[in-house]
């Protein structure tokens, strides 16, 4: 199978939204290079060279299969002429290299490997791995993903929805990308959970993952908006962007149930005040914060 190398050339800012980008647009792994990573790495030594070439552009580096390059590089361009309405994004330009199966196998081989987080053990679906204690595994088909260790945004999710106990309820995974977090605490003994994303890749990508990990009959996967759906759940996950958040949040508050907890994440550092003030307005009440990088993730709780 043929592959494409989708580079895009961005800033610090914004690469991990263009990362989400190509992560939920082509359902595989990215990369990100930067200057900052190259820089804080522990050389013994260091040609000047290299080290005068560095420019403060970040590369975003993600893969499609060939047959589907130009339905993702169109729907990119627009994610991408949209962002750029929110803040600096840099140059934002992009770039294709074709990249054939071996090559492709030999990146995925090399860098992605089992990543956990607290209990919670996400691996490629292809990969052994046994299970010790109280670990549970998630198995997902995201062909690669090397060069940023565990994504931000994800990974505080994965956290601090550990600290909620989800066993035996309903939960909703909104904008679930390749379902990654209704899966782990479906895993972790949530009864049910409702998927849904506007991106018809995410939709085929989640409904894979459910398979692999034997959790079908246990998600329910749709594709829109959130307003053409309806449903009320214990814990809500909406792994987005600050602004997708503020704009949507009567219709993210509709699938709650009174007294649900709902996870916020995707949110820039800047865009925290935004957000809380926002909490404040809707009655609803801050739990947990967590801040890693420029991104922040809250859990709340609605009021009645």
């Amino acid at each position: 199978m043929k592959y494409i190398e989708i580079a895009v050339s961005t800033n610090e800012i914004a690469s991990e939204i263009v990362a989400d980008f190509l992560s939920d647009l082509t359902g595989e792994g990215v990369a990100i290079y930067s200057k900052t990573d190259f820089l804080g790495a522990d050389w013994d030594y260091c040609d000047q060279k290299i080290l005068d070439a560095l420019t403060d552009d970040v590369l975003v580096k993600g893969f499609a299969k060939a047959d589907e390059s130009e339905n993702v590089l169109q729907s990119l361009d627009e994610k991408l002429q949209n962002l750029k309405k929110e803040f600096d994004c840099g140059a934002l330009t992009i770039s294709t290299k074709d990249i054939d199966a071996d090559e492709w196998i030999t990146y995925r081989k090399k860098f992605f490997k089992p990543l956990k987080i607290k209990r919670v053990v996400i691996c490629p679906h292809d990969e052994p791995y046994t299970a010790t204690g109280t670990e549970v595994v998630v198995k997902l088909d995201i062909g690669i993903a090397f060069g940023t260790g565990e994504h931000e945004t994800t990974s505080s999710c994965l956290n601090l929805g550990q600290t909620i106990d989800v066993k035996g309820k309903e939960i909703a995974d909104l904008g679930c990308g390749s379902g990654i977090l209704g899966i782990s605490f479906l895993k972790l003994g949530a009864e049910k959970c409702f998927f849904v994303d506007y991106d018809r890749q995410a939709y085929e990508a989640t409904k894979r993952n459910l398979e692999l990990n034997g959790l079908l009959d246990k998600g329910i996967v749709e594709c829109g908006t959130f307003d053409k759906f309806d449903g009320k759940y214990d814990v809500v996950f909406a792994n987005m962007t600050a602004d997708v958040i503020l704009t949507f949040i009567k219709d993210i508050k509709r699938f709650a149930k009174p007294g649900a907890q709902m996870v916020f994440s995707g949110i820039l550092l800047e865009k925290e005040c935004d957000v809380l003030a926002m909490c404040r307005e809707e009655n609803i009440e801050v739990q947990k914060i967590i801040r890693r990088g420029e991104w922040t993730t809250m859990v709340v709780q609605t009021n009645g």
